[in-house]
């Protein structure tokens, strides 16, 4: 197996692995914001754009601290946390299945949504 290849399985190994995760129920939402972050910035290590990566990377505490504010301020964690999950399984099927189409679509779905949460 090319070498490309075999470390987008484990980056796309590690990116299920994290969704899992997030999927337990009893999950604290500190435990919850932290994988997610590690999620985004797995998903986007997927693209191989070495510029991508680094950014989200580095806004990794960012997404954290957005996510719990955005959760705080709708006063419901579990329907925040009832829509990101959605959102990541539904974007993770599209990159698995080599959607790029609709991997598009949903993360952009998923921003505009996240991003009328933060207001």
């Amino acid at each position: 197996m090319p070498r490309p290849f075999r470390g987008r399985l484990s980056r796309l190994d590690d990116a299920r692995l994290l969704l899992k995760a997030m999927d337990d129920e009893g999950l604290p939402s500190e435990i919850f914001t932290l994988l997610d972050a590690q999620f985004h910035v797995a998903l986007s290590a997927l693209a191989g754009n070495v510029v991508v990566s680094t950014m989200m990377e580095s806004m990794r505490e960012a997404i954290r601290d957005y996510i719990s504010e955005a959760a705080a301020r709708q006063g419901s964690w579990e329907e925040v946390v009832h829509v990101l999950r959605a959102h990541h399984h539904g974007i993770f099927d599209a990159v698995e299945a080599r959607d790029g189409a609709l991997s598009a679509h949903l993360v952009r779905e998923h921003i505009d949504w996240f991003y009328g949460q933060a207001l």
